[in-house]
């Protein structure tokens, strides 16, 4: 009589351990993609451009990393002369003059990287730069340089970002020819790529 009780319990119950198990093994696939779910890079390309080469390579790397764009610009804009302007910024990094700027970015801390764009002057970076790291000096995430010159390469350029924000991560610089930046967009996509991990 017990026995047949016994099965009897097991045949009635058996349904609901089926089903249990069932939902079980939905909730567990439900939750799967959620923990696969990469976590999306929040990044910022700020940039100073007095021709608008250093400016172009920015808008590069912002499209190809789906990047926010701001644009450093010193309340006194540099001349519009190319002589003048060389010479003003001669004296400028010669005096260690840090401008001052229109803006910057909104909660800087809430981005995981931040290219930074300028061209190279005197073989090093433009004083609105230099300003510029100033507002990264507590910065957590990644800072990336990225130069365009006329002939002189990243001379000092990375190694004076390095120097303004020596407690932060920064990667190697990339570094493009203004002449021909109008025919450099792969090379900075493919680079920005390299960069982000993509």
């Amino acid at each position: 009589m017990r026995r047949c009780l016994f099965v009897s319990t097991i045949l009635f119950l058996a349904p609901f351990f089926s089903a249990c198990q069932q939902e079980t093994k939905v909730s567990q696939a439900k939750a799967e993609p959620a923990a696969e779910t990469a976590k999306t890079q929040k990044i910022l390309v700020a940039v100073y451009s007095w021709s608008g080469n250093t400016r172009h390579a920015a808008e590069i790397i912002a499209k190809t990393a789906r990047a926010e764009l701001f644009e450093i610009v010193p309340k006194e804009a540099y001349p519009e002369d190319y002589k003048e302007c060389i010479n003003k910024a001669k004296e400028d990094i010669a005096n260690g003059v840090k401008p001052e700027l229109t803006s910057l970015p909104e909660n800087i801390a809430s981005y995981d990287i931040i290219f930074v764009g300028t061209p190279n002057w005197w073989s090093t970076i433009a004083p609105p730069v230099k300003t510029f790291l100033d507002c990264l000096k507590d910065y957590k995430g990644l800072v990336v340089p990225f130069v365009t010159h006329g002939s002189g390469g990243l001379a000092n350029c990375e190694k004076d970002i390095r120097s303004a924000v020596p407690n932060v991560k920064v990667s190697t610089a990339g570094s493009w020819p203004g002449r021909s930046i109008d025919k450099a967009d792969d090379a900075i996509a493919e680079w920005t790529k390299s960069v982000i991990g993509k």
